[in-house]
């Protein structure tokens, strides 16, 4: 399970409360859509504002909460209103990929004849097929009534309606057990809050949330009901509520609520350390850590960013050229702590170690991942995921098997731009993407030529395997990770079959020579690729005969078009009021390399899995399978869903 928090309980505005919070190191917010953002007034620029500011503090939304305040739907005349306005909710929730809208809806009778009950049956049915239409939950926070008159009025419905738990509202108001709630409503629950209270004195929930005549006005209670308190000092069992959340199956967000004005942030400080400690995890721990592999994406990435997000203790720099790791541990390791070291069998070997990135040459990539997951360590692996589609899966199966994290070096999922565009994309707003090309061209500029980087038995491949990865898995994340269909490509070695007299661009990238050396792989390639959504043609080039460097990516739609510049900006060609225009929408820069750490520790500290876990990218390691299969065989290839 993870923690957030309840925008609305710090009492401040949007940009101070995602301070505050990440620097407590909670990294989910729940954003209240009828307060200071409200639903009505979120135009495009205020929804992307928000959007790049939960970029820039690293912070995932873990539902919307759509509260409407006063009778709920209880109200059919004010339905008319507020259903719609929860349907704009669901939109902008789809928009932004956010799966939970929470809310009151007032009292649920127990007599299903009570009109009060048909009204609020008639708007949850009418909402619930929206949500459930577009991919999201309304989700019915707990309160006025028992768990198991909700649980008969959720399986009289259709769907797309769920359970916001708060188990304190059980406490201090009926006077139900959460965990009994939990054990009903189980298969419901989408999302809870974390709150704690005590019942002053018995009283019918009426008092508290509202008559059931929707036209009377609810008058505060005469001597108090309940009284809210810090987690772990009022009634709720935590110990036996969060077993029985496990036991639900239950694992998402634990999101912290306070309604009380009193110290914001200690409270809720308290309170993340609290649930921290409950589920085992420590907010202050820094992951010990080993590097195997000081090359240079070691030395220009993945070091710059261990160093930057300060949530690591480097033990180890393990490289099989011991000066290599020598330099590194002095630049980035602890003085008496960092040690340099050749063979990485010892650093996990080595209990402290918690976690191993590895940035070897891929033909090391499986091996030294499957051994140090079965040495308890979690793995960040640079890309390719393996040598195959096959290696690939057998590291899935035993990051599975041992329960260790096996995320995945494709930065490009963590860059601001193919977020923004991504989100467009899911949003509709460039209509329907049918089809996407991409090049990744470049004049003169095979990579250490005659070295690993060009021996198949190493590298595994030439230009597709080193560049293309990025591009065609960034494609298939933009475009919502498509079945794959069908796989054809051409591969050509024709500029550097002859390395003794293959001439580099000046400045080229690595482009010393080992003469005598290998050249087996391809530096150009072109390929189609059909999926159940749009078709992907691609180019691609370490070397070839045009003095021109082209790395874009085009997404065609029928409401727009998008070219981004790989690792820059992107331009959208759409219509505004009868016009062709160009706009240059705004987003988050941010640094990949750290966002891929970041998310890595918080999926070692969380037990989740991010974008960049190995199970989301067997489709791409499949699809440079049969790229190589066709362009081997001169014939199209078909693929296994």
């Amino acid at each position: 399970m993870k923690i957030a928090v309840m925008s609305s309980s710090f009492h401040k505005p949007f940009r101070a409360s995602l301070k505050l919070a990440r620097r407590m190191g909670i990294t989910g917010m729940q954003i209240n859509l009828n307060g200071g953002l409200e639903i009505d007034r979120l135009t495009d620029w205020r929804v992307e504002k928000m959007r790049a500011l939960l970029n820039r503090y690293q912070i995932e939304i873990s539902a919307f909460c759509g509260d409407l305040g006063g009778h709920g739907f209880m109200r059919a005349d004010e339905n008319r209103v507020k259903v719609p306005k929860t349907k704009r909710m669901i939109d902008l929730a789809k928009r932004m990929h956010v799966p939970v809208i929470t809310t009151h809806i007032g009292m649920i009778p127990d007599d299903r004849n009570h009109p009060v009950y048909r009204t609020l049956h008639a708007a949850l049915t009418e909402i619930g097929a929206y949500a459930k239409e577009n991919g999201v939950t309304l989700a019915i926070e707990t309160g006025p009534e028992r768990a198991d008159t909700l649980l008969s009025f959720l399986e009289s419905l259709n769907g797309g309606v769920g359970v916001n738990l708060d188990p304190a509202n059980f406490v201090m108001v009926t006077g139900q057990d959460p965990v009994e709630a939990v054990r009903l409503l189980g298969k419901y629950i989408v999302h809870t809050h974390a709150k704690d209270g005590v019942n002053l004195r018995t009283c019918d929930p009426q008092e508290v949330y509202g008559s059931l005549d929707p036209h009377q006005t609810h008058r505060t209670p005469a001597s108090p009901v309940f009284r809210e308190t810090p987690l772990g000092e009022g009634g709720v069992d935590w110990d036996a509520y969060l077993n029985a959340l496990r036991e639900a199956g239950y694992d998402g967000y634990l999101t912290i609520e306070r309604e009380t004005r009193a110290a914001p942030y200690q409270t809720i400080e308290q309170a993340y350390r609290f649930l921290c400690q409950k589920l085992q995890t420590d907010p202050e721990k820094r992951v010990v850590l080993a590097v195997v592999g000081c090359g240079n994406i070691a030395k220009f990435a993945h070091f710059p960013a261990i160093q930057k997000i300060g949530e690591y203790r480097l033990k180890y720099c393990v490289d099989i050229v011991e000066e290599r790791a020598r330099k590194v541990m002095q630049k980035y390791g602890a003085h008496g702590y960092t040690k340099a070291i050749t063979d990485y069998r010892e650093a996990l070997a080595d209990e402290e170690v918690e976690a191993v990135i590895v940035c070897t040459h891929t033909h090391l990539h499986a091996q030294i991942a499957i051994e140090a997951m079965q040495a308890g360590k979690h793995v960040l692996s640079e890309k390719p995921v393996a040598m195959n589609a096959r290696l690939a899966e057998q590291m899935l199966t035993v990051s599975q098997q041992t329960g260790k994290i096996n995320n995945i070096g494709v930065c490009m999922r963590f860059d601001g731009a193919v977020n923004a565009i991504r989100d467009m994309i899911s949003s509709g707003e460039l209509g329907e993407v049918y089809s996407v090309y991409c090049s990744f061209r470049e004049f003169r500029n095979i990579p250490a030529i005659g070295g690993e980087f060009t021996n198949r038995a190493h590298a595994g491949g030439g230009v597709l395997f080193d560049w293309g990865v990025h591009y065609l898995d960034l494609i298939l994340y933009c475009t919502g990770q498509p079945d794959i269909l069908t796989a054809s490509a051409n591969t050509y070695s024709k500029l550097g079959s002859d390395i003794e007299h293959y001439q580099a661009k000046k400045g080229a990238y690595n482009a010393s020579k080992e003469f005598g050396g290998v050249y087996d792989v391809e530096e150009y390639v072109t390929g189609f690729v059909r999926t159940a959504g749009p078709s992907i043609s691609f180019n691609g080039a370490w070397a070839q005969n045009i003095d021109h460097k082209e790395t874009y990516i085009d997404f065609m739609g029928t409401k727009g078009g998008i070219r981004l510049q790989y690792c820059a900006g992107f331009e959208w060609f759409t219509e505004r009021n009868g016009k062709l225009v160009c706009l240059k929408p705004s987003f988050q820069k941010g640094n990949m390399y750290e966002e891929e750490h970041r998310a890595f520790v918080n999926d070692i500290l969380h037990h989740t899995h991010s974008r960049a876990y190995i199970q989301n990218l067997l489709s791409t390691a499949r699809l440079l399978d049969a790229l190589y299969q066709s362009a081997q065989n001169n014939a199209e290839c078909q693929i296994e869903s």
